[in-house]
């Protein structure tokens, strides 16, 4: 069992065999929730009921105190895949810090006990993945999608007059731009984008494949309309 640190709270995080558990009681006490409003939501009732039937397996578990129970055993847990989506019911920041905790364990099996990281800045410079996932993040997005996924996932919903100052500044040159979209997008604009971009990265970073993405794009933001910015459809 790990115990980790979010803002002075401690959450219990236990490997049991291929699955990461962990505990959604100190998940809520972190963040000032109720596991019973996150049970309640109609959302959660259908993702748990898909999630059983899908999986074959015993996803949230319940142990009440007592003396003969071991306080480390005591509370809610749910397996990490749950973890994640309640963690993204208390806010997105911590979905993003849950899911970097997860995979850390499952891959490295320890964990630095540290401060969440800043996502917030993600959009504040000329490659909004930079401070985060400059390369870890780009490299899986481009292992998924290359190039296309900042164009088809990240400024989707770039308006007529965004995208046209942007083919001024920076047009397209036989299917090619010379710089990222980001840096030519006004500050207004990245003020817009900065929401979407933070729950993008927090799918990004819950996700195991390719397909887990798309999968969990279309729960998050009901699918896909493939708009395109020209010049990033090569």
């Amino acid at each position: 069992m790990t115990d980790l640190d979010f803002g002075g709270k401690k959450i219990r995080f236990e490997k049991r065999g291929d699955r990461m558990w962990v505990s959604l009681t100190d998940m809520a006490k972190a963040t000032g929730k109720l596991v019973s409003g996150y049970m309640r939501n109609k959302d959660t009732k259908e993702f748990l009921t898909e999630m059983e039937v899908t999986m074959q397996i015993r996803i949230v578990t319940s142990t009440l105190g007592g003396q003969y129970t071991p306080a480390d055993e005591r509370g809610t847990w749910a397996i990490e895949e749950v973890a994640i989506d309640f963690a993204a019911w208390c806010n997105v920041k911590f979905r993003v810090w849950v899911s970097q905790q997860i995979r850390t364990l499952m891959t490295e099996g320890t964990v630095s006990i540290a401060t969440p990281a800043p996502i917030d800045r993600i959009a504040d410079c000329a490659n909004p993945w930079k401070q985060l996932y400059e390369k870890e993040f780009c490299d899986r997005v481009f292992g998924w999608f290359g190039a296309a996924f900042y164009w088809k996932y990240a400024y989707c919903d770039l308006t007529p007059t965004e995208k046209a100052k942007i083919d001024s500044l920076n047009p397209p040159v036989k299917g090619i731009r010379s710089f990222k979209i980001h840096q030519y997008l006004t500050p207004e604009t990245r003020d817009r984008l900065v929401p979407y971009l933070i729950h993008l990265a927090g799918v990004v970073d819950g996700a195991a494949s390719r397909e887990h993405f798309i999968l969990g794009y279309e729960r998050r933001f009901g699918g896909h309309d493939q708009k395109r910015i020209p010049g990033f459809d090569k």
